[in-house]
């Protein structure tokens, strides 16, 4: 077996939209341009990522800087939303996993993110393991986090398969060796693993 761990991302992969819709209706709720509330946003995410700063917090500070602050009880409405989980992508989750392979959620979100995913969603009885940034420490894309994934999945870089929505935690993948899925929608993740003679 080429491959020995497939790895997940939660928020545009196993669960709601992809990360470029998300900025999209986000970006048409606050009324600015896509990359200027992004060049913003990526000023304050890291924060809540690792759990220094709540996500009610970081949206107060992305409004403020923009001067879109009366905007916060709107947005935090839409963003508190509950995600949709994508029953496809579970499906085949429970086929790799039955198939041999170990699986693993690996998501920049809070504790209380983390909490919600295994008591309500309970994504821990569907993974092998799960690896939330608030919990860890470490968010995407940066290096660490990628090396204590491989260090807890006790295998190679070379042995994973990652799938996310994030073009830039897809480069940093790619740049230590793990083989890389940019996620469009669940038909497009069946194809890459197929293709990949995973499925």
């Amino acid at each position: 077996m080429k491959y020995k761990a497939i790895v997940f991302d939660y928020a545009g992969v196993v669960a709601g939209d992809t990360g470029l819709k998300f900025d999209q209706n986000i970006s048409k709720i606050i009324d600015v341009k896509i990359a200027d509330y992004k060049k913003i946003y990526y000023r304050h995410n890291n924060l809540h990522n690792i759990g220094k700063i709540s996500w009610e917090e970081l949206w107060r500070r992305v409004l403020f800087d923009m001067d879109k602050i009366f905007l916060l009880e709107e947005v935090l409405t839409f963003v508190k939303k509950p995600k949709k989980i994508n029953k496809n992508i579970i499906f085949i989750i429970k086929k790799l996993k039955s198939d041999g392979y170990k699986t693993a959620l690996f998501s920049n979100y809070s504790k209380e993110g983390g909490r919600r995913m295994r008591e309500v969603e309970h994504l821990d009885k569907i993974f092998d393991l799960m690896l939330i940034s608030g919990e860890t420490g470490l968010a995407k894309p940066n290096r660490d986090a990628f090396y204590n994934l491989i260090d807890v999945l006790e295998v190679n870089a070379k042995e994973i398969v990652f799938i996310d929505d994030s073009p830039k935690n897809i480069e940093t993948a790619h740049e230590l060796g793990i083989t890389t899925i940019l996620c469009e929608d669940s038909k497009n993740v069946r194809q890459q693993l197929k293709e990949k003679g995973i499925l």
